[in-house]
């Protein structure tokens, strides 16, 4: 009864239904013994916290129910899941500017991604930790944590997470009041998102170029490098549509 459920509420979650998709999620959580099936109620955990993002009451339930699966993988040793939901937690927060709360749980993700394989979803949860230290004014952590990510980037051979990398690395060190270094990220990841034709890489490198023109009173290179960046994403968007 359980899993008919889930995929009634997963179609109704695909149908754009949230509030159904809510409603048998719920009633799912219900039938699951979780003592039992432990894996299948974190599941369904995951999936009601998916549904409840469309009001601030519905997030602050998103993470409570994305907490409950956080605490079943662990406690069943599944890591990859629940260095996944962690790192998800910390994202919510994030988006909720509840800095302190999201680094709690990017550090979670990190310590358990550390004892995985997967080079890129360590590589993910480490610029994130960058981009709240970057939020927060910490330019001297959110450098050190960018700066392993870009590491990781290389070793996975992922270019153009490397290209993004180095230009949130650029805007550390411009709102750092380093500009020289700035510049040099920013020209560093636009020549790395041309060298494989990523448009979104460019149109952030161009933007980023742009706020650093801009903010040495060099309105005219601002404006072209604000145009190139409007290109590259309108491209972008192109391309993927």
């Amino acid at each position: 009864a359980a899993t008919a459920l889930i995929q009634l509420g997963q179609h109704a979650h695909g149908s754009h239904d949230q509030q159904q998709a809510r409603k048998y999620y719920r009633e799912a959580l219900t039938k699951i013994d979780e003592a039992t099936h432990p894996l299948l109620a974190a599941e369904t955990y995951t999936l009601l916290g998916r549904v409840l993002t469309d009001t601030a009451q519905r997030r602050t339930q998103s993470i409570v129910a994305a907490q409950n699966a956080l605490r079943i993988y662990t406690r069943v040793g599944e890591k990859y899941q629940a260095g996944m939901v962690a790192n998800s937690i910390g994202y919510r927060y994030w988006r909720l500017a509840v800095y302190d709360s999201a680094l709690v749980y990017y550090t979670k993700a990190l310590e358990i991604r550390k004892q995985l394989p997967q080079i890129d979803q360590l590589a993910k949860t480490t610029n994130n930790l960058g981009v709240v230290y970057y939020n927060t004014g910490n330019y001297e952590l959110a450098l050190e944590y960018y700066l392993q990510a870009m590491k990781l980037h290389e070793e996975n051979g992922d270019l153009r997470s490397l290209s993004l990398v180095l230009s949130n690395i650029g805007r550390a060190y411009q709102d750092w009041h380093r500009p020289v270094e700035a510049m040099q990220h920013f020209r560093d990841a636009l020549v790395m998102g041309s060298s494989i034709e990523n448009n979104t890489a460019m149109g952030y490198a161009y933007n980023n170029i742009g706020s650093l023109h801009e903010s040495n009173g060099q309105y005219d290179s601002a404006l072209v490098s604000y145009r190139l960046s409007l290109d590259k994403y309108t491209q972008g968007l192109h391309n993927e549509g």
